[in-house]
């Protein structure tokens, strides 16, 4: 790892995605995009991994397509320990970022349950 928090979500699939599906338009004017995609979490024990099968992302754009917020869920192996952990910049000292742009912030923080499920949201606003 090259040092940042990296989500394998590039612009340019953002973008495709949008023009291919026609993604959907809130009440508030933003555009709501989903795609499946590998992706790399923590696991419950720290260790930078790549997610078992592919991760769901929900990424929330404005009608300019500036990304206001991305959720990223999916699979890593459990803990040993059995136990639950929560990451986040304050602890790891890494921003999320979504490579190929210049999308990067502090405002992140990611869920891994003990079986492993996990949850992460990155807050570019």
């Amino acid at each position: 790892m090259s040092g940042r928090l990296r989500l394998v979500c590039l612009f340019a699939m953002l973008m495709a995605v949008f023009m291919v599906t026609g993604a959907r338009a809130q009440a508030d004017g933003a555009i709501l995009i989903r795609i499946q995609t590998p992706c790399h979490f923590f696991d419950g024990d720290g260790n930078w991994t790549l997610a078992i099968g592919d991760c769901d992302f929900q990424i929330v754009a404005t009608p300019g397509l500036e990304v206001v917020n991305v959720t990223a869920r999916g699979i890593v192996p459990a803990s040993s320990s059995g136990a639950g952990a929560r990451w986040d910049f304050a602890i790891t000292g890494l921003p999320c970022v979504i490579d190929g742009t210049p999308y990067s912030t502090t405002q992140w923080q990611e869920t891994v349950t003990p079986n492993g499920e996990v949850a992460m949201h990155c807050d570019f606003r």
